[in-house]
């Protein structure tokens, strides 16, 4: 009943919808951040680091371009 006319609870709706998916795809990348630096690096904590660092820099801006620019699981 509180949807409007011109449509503004279904945007609203879309754009919760496209931030929960950007999370999403943020905490998955880096859990494959993750396990590719505790499978392929040694034990040495600063190579971890080093490693998992940069991944999970560019992790957001991967999934901002898989859900804003690609539309991965657009289901609208």
């Amino acid at each position: 009943m509180s949807e409007r006319a011109d449509g503004a609870g279904s945007d609203r709706r879309t754009r919760i919808a496209r931030v929960v998916r950007f999370l999403t795809f943020v905490a998955l990348l880096d859990l494959l951040a993750l396990s590719f630096a505790a499978r392929f690096t040694p034990p040495d904590p600063l190579t971890q680091v080093l490693t998992v660092g940069p991944m999970l820099v560019v992790s957001p801006v991967l999934a901002y371009w898989f859900v804003y620019v690609y539309g991965v699981a657009d289901s609208t």
